[in-house]
């Protein structure tokens, strides 16, 4: 996926697209080192400044497991489009 030319909002838009196709939310998480290992490695720094960007926003949660740490979307705070 080419992210270099797409804002921050739109790389956030793709993050909660993903894991809203993937069905991640509250108690089904992913682990943010495979979520991120999707995407090329020149790009992992902008995504994990995006993440971190959606979970001050409380769209995202992060939760602390014993692999590492788990990424879900909050279902109470999922921003609906009208589009």
């Amino acid at each position: 996926m080419a992210l270099k030319n797409l804002s921050d909002e739109e790389i956030q838009k793709r993050i909660i697209f993903s894991l809203y196709r993937g069905a991640y939310y509250n108690s089904r998480h992913t682990t943010k080192k495979n979520y991120v290992s999707d995407y090329h490695p020149s790009h992992v720094k902008k995504i994990n400044k995006n993440l971190k960007k959606l979970h001050k926003k409380e769209i995202i949660g992060l939760k602390q497991t014993f692999h590492g740490i788990d990424i879900y979307l909050n279902s109470k705070k999922i921003p609906m489009s009208s589009t």
